[in-house]
């Protein structure tokens, strides 16, 4: 069990919502899509009623916990429309959560393409924003994600795609189990699992590997624990901590062979064979 996070900053001289965070994924720029429906909903299923006269002072923070196994799928069905843009904002200036996030997908997709015709697995594709280009250059893609709603945008971009609904928390579903793959990746999907869920899930994974395959992950990550220290302390109150970041340093004990790229001072690729 993990819990999903909402929390909302509101402009009482605007009159309007100007922030919204849910788990790990920052809205800020209200321009790009009318987020209130989002928190209204989301205080909905928490069984909260939102308060139109809280103090009157700039901003205010509400925040809505839920207990839920894994992430709230009806949550993430709801924010899936927004996805690309949301990330978007956040590489574009720059900052946590998603700064470097192209720069990860464009290493990925660079590695992959070493191999011609790879296999792919992705776990928590989301809207396919990678795997669209792998499709494209004639990868075979497989996935698994816990959004309904994620694999119907995913896979109207690639229709014969061998998408799969289900909690990769517990483990990969039972069609994907039957095969190996060149590569398995993972971009910004791993970080709501423990360091010992993470462990025994790489463990799994590598079960799955063709010979001399990879498992590829990107994500916020960091090498040591004072990098990801210090990134905290720049994001101030828009840091989780509810997520559990990677870090590269204290992953080596189980895995000493685990390469590590930083893309950005929150995000790199981890490449594990």
């Amino acid at each position: 069990m993990s819990d999903a996070k909402a929390q909302v900053s509101y402009d009482c001289d605007m009159g309007r919502i100007t922030t919204f965070l849910i788990s790990t994924q920052h809205q800020e720029d209200t321009s790009v899509m009318d987020i209130r429906p989002l928190v209204e909903a989301v205080m909905e299923t928490a069984g909260k009623i939102k308060n139109d006269n809280m103090s009157d002072q700039d901003f205010y923070k509400l925040e809505v916990m839920e207990g839920v196994n894994m992430l709230d799928k009806k949550e993430f069905d709801l924010w899936a429309d927004g996805y690309d843009k949301t990330v978007g904002i956040s590489d574009e200036k720059n900052t946590y959560p998603f700064a470097g996030y192209k720069k990860v997908l464009g290493f990925i997709f660079q590695t992959i393409m070493k191999t011609e015709n790879a296999i792919v697995l992705d776990i928590g594709f989301g809207t396919g924003t990678l795997t669209t280009k792998l499709y494209e250059q004639g990868c075979s893609i497989y996935g698994q994600d816990f959004s309904s709603r994620m694999i119907e945008l995913a896979s109207e971009k690639m229709p014969n795609a061998h998408l799969y609904q289900g909690d990769f928390s517990k483990e990969l579903v039972e069609p994907l189990q039957n095969f190996r793959y060149d590569y398995i990746v993972a971009t910004y999907s791993l970080h709501h699992l423990t360091d010992d869920q993470k462990k025994d899930f790489f463990l799994e994974l590598r079960n799955h590997l063709k010979k001399n395959g990879k498992i590829i992950i990107g994500d916020v990550a960091f090498e040591t624990r004072k990098d990801l220290e210090q990134c905290k302390l720049k994001a101030g109150d828009t840091w989780d901590n509810d997520e559990i970041y990677f870090v590269v340093e204290e992953l080596r004990k189980d895995f000493p062979a685990l390469s590590f790229t930083q893309m950005s001072d929150c995000a790199g690729v981890l490449i594990l064979d």
